[in-house]
Parts: structure tokens; sequence; C-alpha cells
């Protein structure tokens, strides 16, 4: 077995067609075919059924045809990894993020990232929820940190899920309902609620007004602020509850506790990037947050 054996292998499961893979790969059919052969001799089992008119894989050819979509589907992730280590010169990478409580971790993300590739440098900056992702569309910046509740994105963004987790009530440490477990919404369906604002936030906004009704309630909003941290605040104050995810900046806070609820939509901490995007730093930041612990 060696890697252009793989490669054949590949682009025959890709037509099933000994005739158009041999074209596609320009070499001859008969070349092909020997190939074939040899790599079934290699591993000691069939991986192909010839038919009148096209192949079939065996179960053994459908195991090593997974395989090698895991490998050639690395190919250029690898390529621009390797280019990218050669670079002598610095490259910088910009990263657009909410104010959501793993937000605070990004510097050790950055510091992990530089460890791993020194030549890559990350510049940071903080906007609010629709505006992350208008940065990336734009090109403003390489990536977006952002919160997604039930969102879906064009063919030529990139989206990798972080975590998840649910929407809850965050409510001030006195109430009630703070040492519950988990409470239905209509609980606080006479509670004065802070919002994000529409103006800004349109996105969490509407959806939380969403919920409120679902739950059969119109929300008495009393108040909407621009950020997540001036709402947090607001509710540690006494102002009001919110309905926001865990990913909230609540970390070390006293004064306000995140209460789940009975049922709530799913929320998803994404990373965001557009897909044309050439800076070849960019694969390697996704690399590392992926496997980062949010």
């Amino acid at each position: 077995m060696n890697y252009n054996k793989l490669r054949y292998f590949y682009e025959v499961t890709r037509t099933l067609n000994l005739t158009r893979a041999a074209r596609d790969l320009y070499i001859s059919q008969p070349a092909l075919s020997r190939h074939m052969a040899d790599l079934e001799a290699d591993l000691g089992v069939p991986l192909l059924v010839r038919t009148n008119r096209n192949l079939r894989l065996t179960p053994a050819g459908e195991a090593l045809a997974e395989e090698c979509r895991r490998i050639f589907s690395r190919e250029e992730e690898i390529y621009r990894r390797v280019r990218a280590a050669a670079h002598s010169e610095p490259q910088e990478l910009s990263l657009a993020f909410m104010g959501v409580g793993p937000a605070y971790r990004i510097p050790e993300l950055a510091a992990q990232l530089h460890r791993r590739w020194p030549h890559v440098r990350m510049r940071t900056q903080r906007l609010n929820w629709d505006l992350v992702y208008d940065a990336v569309e734009t090109g403003r910046v390489d990536v977006g940190l952002k919160l997604s509740s039930c969102e879906s994105y064009p063919e030529h963004i990139g989206r990798c899920v972080l975590r998840e987790d649910h929407v809850a009530a965050v409510l001030p440490a006195g109430h009630p309902c703070a040492g519950e477990g988990a409470i239905p919404l209509e609980r606080l369906r006479d509670e004065p609620f802070l919002f994000l604002d529409r103006e800004e936030s349109a996105i969490p906004n509407q959806h939380a007004l969403r919920i409120c009704r679902e739950a059969g309630f119109t929300p008495n909003i009393v108040a909407s602020y621009p950020n997540v941290e001036t709402v947090v605040m607001m509710v540690q104050a006494g102002a009001g509850v919110a309905l926001l995810s865990p990913f909230a900046p609540l970390e070390g806070l006293s004064g306000v506790v995140c209460v789940p609820l009975t049922a709530s939509p799913a929320v998803s901490l994404d990373l965001l990037w557009r897909k044309d995007n050439a800076n070849p730093a960019l694969p390697l930041l996704v690399e590392q947050a992926k496997g980062f612990d949010w």
C-alpha cells in the first residue's frame, strides 16, 4: 500500500467507473486496473465488485473509502500548514468576539497558538452579537467567536461549534427561584425583564421575545442594553431578570445566578470564518480552537 494507490482508489470510489477515474487521473484504464488489483493484493481482501457497467464497493471497500475520505479531505489543510510553517515573517490573524464568558480565555488560546506556531500573532476586538458576523462576512476580521441560536449561515461561511448549551434565566441571587435546579419559563411571566437592545443585538432580542411568547406570555421589558455585560450588571443590581445563556460572563460574580429552564432552545459557541479567506494562519487557529478547553 502507498499514497498513490490510495489516491487512485479514492478517485475510483468517487466515480465508481474505471474509465472516468482513469481519465481524471491522466493514466490509462489498464494501468488503473493493475493498481486496484495490487491494492487488493496488499490488503488481502476484495475492494471492488466489477459489474457490467460500473463498480460496486465491497464492505471492505466501503471501510477503506471512508478512511481515504478522512485522509484526503485534509490535503489542503496540510499544504497550508506546511507553507505557513515555512514562512519566517510574522503572520497576523484578527479575531472578533462577543462579550461572553469563554471570551476571557482568548488570551490563553492566543498564547497556545503562539507557542505552537511562533510566527503567528493574533489581534482581537470585542463587538456585539450581530457585528461579529458582519466583520467576518465583510473580511474586516479573519475569524469571529459568537453565539448562535438556530441561525443558518451561507455556504461560503465556515463554522466550528466549540460548545453547546441552552438558554437560561439569569436572576438576582435573592430571587425566590434562585436556589432551584430548573424552572419553567412561565414562572417568570410577571417579572421585569432586561433585554439586549434590538438595534445592537437583533438576533438575541427577537430570540428571547419569541421563547417568552411560546411560553404563553409577552415579557414586561423594563430596559434594554447594548451588551451582555451591562445586562448582567443590572440583574446583579436587582433591576430585573434576563434570558441569556450560561456563556454569559458570570464567572466570579456575586449577587447573580444562572438557573436552567426546563425547556429552552440550544445555543452554541461558534467559530466563524470565510472559506475563501487565504490567510495561511487561519487553519492553524481553527485547529487550535477545536482542541481548546472552552
